[in-house]
């Protein structure tokens, strides 16, 4: 892990190139060690299919999404101390996210190494801990878990984090809207990302019955981390909206005004000045944009697009 998470020269090569390499190292391990092998003869084998393939999986999800989300979060951060020229505390706000990040790391070591065991004994693999395929399996699931934590403790803090620094106001009304703007497109691709893990997490449970009780905590998992993470982002939605109702009243107030002084004595300046006013009132009459729109979208259906995932593997592998 790089302590020095939060800068955005990152480029999307070194954002996702590590992550798919150790994706494509602990398949080729887990298929040497017998954890994906084919065909699927038992339980225990088909269980330690679905469980190698899904831990690596998510693992290489979650690391690519955190860094992708401190790649986010820097370059967000900068344009709002740019808007608010206060470039000089971007140093200052990363220093407080990568001791944030330290103490996330961690809490999330801790719980690297406890779920495992308590997952061994939940079912019954302690015994078989001396098979290759299941030691490989336990130790791989440290890294799961970890990145695991690590993700969902980032994805909100950092996402609580910028929206406190972007819903404090400067004064200026079009500098308030430009910044509230950015942490609402922040903080909306940060649930994005918060929720399109869920989508991976049925493969857990391939060519196998789902426990009435696992259906239900899932469901309700996914619930709970939909509401967490879409809180703030409903919260800085409302005062986006009321920014830019102000922002559209004060943009109407200065082409009147710019109107009336183009007939006093018409200039090209003043004829510009109109003609970027209406550009930013056509901008500001959409309350979000296509993109925005389709974020929120993706976010309501992961839930039931995970369960077609299933069914479409489930019908690839038989």
């Amino acid at each position: 892990m790089n302590f020095n998470a939060y800068t955005s020269q990152k480029s999307h090569f070194d954002v996702w190139f590590f992550p798919l390499c150790f994706v494509c190292v602990m398949l080729l391990l887990h298929h040497i060690v017998g954890s994906i092998s084919w065909p699927l003869e038992t339980a225990n084998q088909q269980r330690d299919f679905n469980t190698a393939l899904g831990q690596t999986l998510l693992t290489g999800f979650f690391w690519i999404t955190v860094r992708a989300i401190h790649k986010n979060v820097s370059s967000t951060l900068i344009s709002i101390l740019l808007e608010k020229h206060a470039l000089s505390e971007f140093q200052h706000h990363r220093k407080v996210l990568t001791h944030q990040y330290a103490n996330h790391l961690i809490w999330s070591m801790t719980f690297g190494v406890i779920m495992p065991v308590i997952y061994m004994v939940n079912e019954g693999l302690i015994y078989r801990f001396h098979e290759p395929e299941v030691f490989t399996i336990a130790v791989s699931a440290i890294g799961f878990w970890l990145l695991m934590a690590t993700f969902l403790l980032q994805v909100t803090s950092n996402t609580r984090y910028i929206i406190k620094i972007g819903d404090s106001r400067s004064g200026d009304l079009r500098t308030d809207y430009s910044v509230i703007e950015q942490s609402f497109s922040m903080a909306l691709n940060n649930s994005l990302l918060g929720m399109s893990g869920i989508a991976l997490i049925p493969v857990f449970w391939i060519n196998k019955p789902i426990p009435v009780l696992d259906f239900l905590l899932f469901n309700l998992f996914s619930g709970v981390l939909l509401v967490y993470l879409f809180l703030p982002v409903y919260k800085i939605f409302v005062r986006y909206r009321g920014l830019q109702r102000a922002r559209l009243q004060q943009v109407n107030e200065d082409i009147t005004s710019l109107i009336r002084n183009q007939a006093s004595g018409a200039t090209n300046a003043v004829s510009r000045k109109i003609e970027m006013l209406e550009t930013e009132k056509e901008y500001l009459q959409h309350v979000t944009t296509v993109r925005q729109k389709l974020s929120v979208l993706g976010v309501c259906t992961l839930i039931p697009a995970c369960w077609l995932i299933k069914i479409a593997l489930e019908s690839f592998l038989t």
